[in-house]
């Protein structure tokens, strides 16, 4: 498999409140690959609102359903509502079909939803990544109407230092737990040097037992593992 890139969101990508002069900026770090016979989803869970912290504690993780997740990354209000409505869809489609939406299926649905509302002020990137029949498959979308196949993406303010480790040290015959291990150390470095990403470092695996939530660990225990500081602070 040849890894390639979507173009990540917009570094601090802003949002306007209409009639005032309040401009919120956007921050966050989300990553997903996929190896033979798994994929792995990540995010930090800092909220943040222009330069303010609103939250340490938001699930940027969102099940599509028991094989399928999608990443958050813009407003959180877009991308949670649209992924649970994508999710609710997902259900009704296997009661009707009798066998699981595929991911490339969520991800075309959801990819048509953000067409039509093309220019109406979304503000989603999120990965939909997962395992179905075809194996494990991942895709990149946004609310410009992009929707893109790929092996490695990164969304976010924090995305291009999450790739800097993902580039150098992805391979495609990684195992589980080498995965697990370059996704978080991926999304610590992105909160190391992005002031929009912090909080936990969640990590997500899915094969052909569905998901499973691996990792959920507070990124300030990591810094004496992955920053070689020669007089670090003590942990309190």
């Amino acid at each position: 498999m040849s890894a390639s890139v979507a173009p990540p969101l917009p570094g601090r990508h802003s949002y306007k409140v209409e009639g005032t002069n309040i401009n919120f900026a956007h921050g966050t770090t989300c990553l997903a690959f996929r190896c033979n016979g798994f994929a792995i989803a990540a995010a930090d869970s800092r909220s943040t609102q222009g330069e303010t912290i609103a939250s340490q504690a938001v699930t940027k993780l969102i099940k599509i359903n028991d094989y399928i997740i999608s990443t958050m990354a813009g407003s959180a209000a877009d991308c949670q509502y649209w992924s649970r409505y994508v999710g609710s869809e997902s259900q009704l489609f296997e009661l009707r079909n009798k066998r699981r939406m595929t991911v490339a299926g969520a991800s075309k649905f959801y990819s048509n939803i953000l067409i039509q509302y093309k220019g109406r002020d979304l503000s989603v990137g999120s990965m939909i990544v997962g395992y179905d029949d075809f194996g494990a498959d991942l895709f990149y979308i946004d609310n410009d109407g992009q929707r893109v196949r790929g092996d490695i993406f990164a969304c976010g303010s924090g995305s291009t230092f999450a790739l800097s480790v993902l580039d150098q040290e992805f391979r495609p015959d990684l195992t589980e737990d080498e995965a697990v291990e370059l996704a978080r150390k991926s999304i610590y470095h992105a909160t190391h040097r992005d002031s929009g990403t912090g909080g936990q470092i969640n990590v997500i695996v899915i094969n052909e037992k569905g998901t499973n939530w691996v990792v959920k660990q507070d990124n300030f225990e990591l810094f004496h593992k992955y920053i070689n500081d020669p007089s670090p602070y003590p942990l309190q």
